[in-house]
């Protein structure tokens, strides 16, 4: 079975929709594997190792953010994880927003500001349903503050969002479609994951990646991925992205973990393929999902981005950073 919403546009005119097996979502296949991608870009795998420093603890990096409303245009913020805020061509989005403990893991980083301070939110973003990107008291949280909200999350998803934010908005998109709200607009692309919160719902939901674009800037955030063929095809949508935000946390072990998750090697691979000027990492110091040290991934990021010469940006939790047109 194929589906799409038939309301939205797409930016690939040939994209049927997505295809289900059986009412489950299913991947673009991929033609090679993430290992041998890391040995065409001649990465060290095994060379954190020696560069880390494996006894370092978490210590939150938190800044004061100011009130949401007096943050300026064209700002972005991360909350930790996947979390961010991103204010951009007069409105204010939120991606994956995780505000407390997640079911059997406990949030390792303080928020930098109350969640009941943060209203006037435009739309909300949702890459997948995993417990660590949908939130059932975050996006209640958000519908009750922000009541003029809207939500945007793959195919599949209005039934369960329906029940968290039952006057809001649900916009449900796919692959490769595209939706506007005023001069921003939104398009929905593929990522290499899975989605799963019960026993009888694995795949039910789509996942993806987003491209925000808005007053020339162009902002890639990856989602939960595994590294794939997808990438490549970022720049020849869109010709190239001023800001990737790229997961690079609960990435090991690697046999178990590399269809699903991106290795800080990996994003860096990922959004150079993509043509990205500057790279900020994601999914990492907030939740212990796997075996690396939960503060590893950024670390092995910063020193492989100096290896090979790629521009990163690493805030701080709760830090403005300001999103500017690059013209380099």
């Amino acid at each position: 079975m194929i589906k799409k919403n038939h309301i939205l546009g797409q930016v690939r005119t040939n994209w049927a929709g997505n295809r289900q097996v059986q009412g489950k979502y299913v991947n673009i296949k991929r033609k090679h594997s993430a290992l041998k991608s890391i040995a065409n870009w001649k990465i060290p795998i095994f060379k954190e190792r020696s560069i880390i420093n494996y006894g370092v603890s978490w210590e939150p990096m938190v800044e004061a953010l100011k009130p949401i409303r007096d943050l300026a245009d064209n700002t972005l913020v991360w909350l930790g994880h996947s979390s961010f805020v991103i204010t951009i061509g007069g409105k204010r989005l939120i991606i994956d927003p995780v505000f407390w403990n997640i079911p059997f893991v406990q949030r390792k980083s303080r928020m930098p500001i109350s969640p009941n301070k943060i209203t006037e939110i435009d739309i909300l973003l949702l890459s997948h349903d995993h417990f660590d990107h949908a939130d059932k008291r975050s996006v209640k949280s958000l519908a009750k503050s922000s009541p003029h909200i809207e939500i945007v999350a793959g195919l599949g998803f209005e039934k369960l969002l329906r029940k968290w934010a039952p006057y809001s908005k649900i916009n449900e998109i796919g692959w490769y479609q595209q939706i506007v709200f005023g001069d921003v607009k939104i398009t929905f692309l593929p990522s290499h994951h899975w989605g799963k919160r019960s026993v009888t719902d694995s795949a039910r939901r789509l996942w993806g990646a987003y491209m925000i674009e808005c007053a020339g800037i162009k902002i890639y955030f990856s989602g939960d991925t595994g590294f794939a063929d997808h990438f490549k095809e970022v720049k020849e949508l869109f010709g190239g992205v001023d800001y990737a935000i790229m997961g690079i946390g609960a990435y090991k072990p690697r046999w178990f973990l590399e269809r699903n998750h991106i290795s800080p090697y990996e994003a860096l691979r990922a959004a150079d393929i993509m043509g990205a000027k500057v790279t900020i990492p994601m999914h990492y110091g907030t939740f212990k999902l796997s075996q690396e040290p939960i503060f590893d991934p950024p670390i092995v990021f910063e020193s492989e981005a100096r290896r090979v010469g790629m521009k990163v940006l690493i805030p701080n939790i709760g830090e403005v950073v300001e999103l500017l047109k690059l013209d380099v």
